[in-house]
């Protein structure tokens, strides 16, 4: 999460008074793919990045739950606002969402799947719509494009969605960061 994200003004583009473009953060945290060791991680990643935004950024912060796109914060919440949203999302009772799923009934996950992938995609339609450079960053396990059970690939695919997804960012503007949860390193205290 290091690292300062800026660029010029550009007239009529939502510049704030130092004269950048106010930047749009979107994050998303796929509780659907997680499993209960990663959520201390997870959150604390998640608060991590919002305590390094600049005053004047702006961000949202949602969750994929079965398969649906859920609202934390809006854009123009305050940090604190959003670091108790997390904290309470974090003390939630947590399903297996879909990764428990995935043993039982592979037809039924597959469609959940892909509804995740429109989700998805119908958020970076929105997020374009906003001024200034505009970021999604995705923390999850990974989406499984894959129809059947046991992470094997079978010859039909969820490629098409996926597509759909990238195509719908690169119309819309957005730059995707996907974190992978194994990424997140454990630090003493994380469980």
């Amino acid at each position: 999460f290091a690292g300062r994200l800026t660029g010029p003004a550009h007239p009529g583009m939502g510049a704030d008074a130092s004269g950048l473009v106010a930047r749009h953060f979107f994050l998303v945290i796929d509780e659907d793919h997680l499993v209960p060791p990663d959520r201390g991680r997870v959150f604390e990643a998640a608060r991590a990045f919002l305590a390094r935004l600049d005053p004047s950024d702006r961000f949202a912060v949602a969750v994929l739950q079965s398969a649906r796109l859920r609202s934390l914060v809006p854009f123009g919440t305050k940090i604190e606002v959003a670091g108790k949203a997390l904290d309470d999302q974090q003390k939630n009772k947590y399903s297996f969402g879909l990764l428990g799923q995935q043993m039982f009934a592979a037809p039924m996950v597959r469609e959940k799947e892909r509804n995740a992938f429109k989700q998805l995609q119908r958020a970076l339609q929105s997020l374009g719509a906003y001024p200034g450079r505009k970021e999604m960053i995705l923390i999850s396990r990974g989406l499984n494009r894959y129809e059947g059970t046991g992470g094997r690939a079978s010859h039909a695919s969820l490629d098409r969605e996926l597509n759909d997804m990238v195509s719908q960012a690169d119309r819309s503007r957005v730059t995707i960061h996907t974190l992978g949860v194994s990424g997140l390193e454990a630090e003493p205290g994380f469980c």
